[in-house]
């Protein structure tokens, strides 16, 4: 049997629950991805240091693969030919 591999699962965060490390990219590709979210979201480097959680700052919570982030509502960015994407299912 496959094991899930742990994800970075965002969108689904709340206050000062956020994982390290968010960037400017992944930021810019969310708020492409889901208009209207995301707005008041910066770069994070540090796991805990989103003020707000999800729709207004991006950020992730580590989940025992994509199946359950998914469930939980949130998104996961994979590199698909070399390009970084949002997938949500």
């Amino acid at each position: 049997a496959k094991k899930n591999k742990i994800v970075e699962c965002f969108g689904i965060n709340k206050k000062g629950t956020g994982g390290c490390v968010v960037t400017q990219r992944q930021i810019d590709l969310a708020r492409l991805a889901f208009v209207g979210k995301y707005k008041k979201s910066v770069p994070l480097t540090c796991a805990g240091h989103n003020k707000c959680g999800a729709p207004d700052h991006l950020a992730w919570m580590a989940k025992a693969g994509k199946e359950e982030c998914f469930k939980a509502g949130g998104f996961v960015f994979e590199k698909i030919d070399k390009k970084l994407v949002v997938v949500t299912k």
